[in-house]
């Protein structure tokens, strides 16, 4: 009885020996599958990764224009409008100038009327030569 389960476990040792690297290839390449698929991942993982980074960087770099644009044509609109305020003020300023200067002028020839006539003379004489000049001009000195 023990010599046949000893001859019967031999065989079946021997069969498996024999059988072991049949099944070890059929369980690497198993294994080998699934790291294939998962490299191949890691590999898609990589791409995506790229594409992501270059999208993200096209995004931010557009933006950036933007802001340039938006800043730039701000920056335009506000020198524009203080350009125009600082016309109008400075016109304001010689109207005001023009206004204070011919106020007096007028107060000065009203309160002096003998300088109505030393002007109207010197006029004259302007309209006699063919050109005036302020050169003698009592009223400016």
């Amino acid at each position: 009885y023990s010599y046949f389960y000893s001859a019967y476990a031999k065989q079946e040792l021997n069969h498996y020996i024999n059988q072991w690297p049949d099944f070890a290839d059929s369980l690497i390449s198993k294994k080998l599958e699934e790291a294939k698929e998962q490299i191949q991942y890691v590999n898609i993982h990589k791409e995506y990764a790229y594409i992501k980074r270059k999208s993200i960087l096209n995004h931010l770099v557009n933006q950036k224009s933007e802001l340039d644009h938006h800043i730039h044509s701000r920056a335009t609109v506000m020198l524009e409008s203080i350009a125009r305020m600082e016309k109008f003020n400075l016109n304001s300023i010689l109207k005001k100038i023009a206004f204070e200067a011919f106020e007096a002028s007028k107060k000065k020839i009203l309160e002096d009327e003998s300088m109505i006539k030393v002007t109207f003379e010197e006029a004259l004489e302007g309209l006699k030569k063919g050109q005036s000049s302020n050169d003698e001009d009592s009223f400016l000195q």
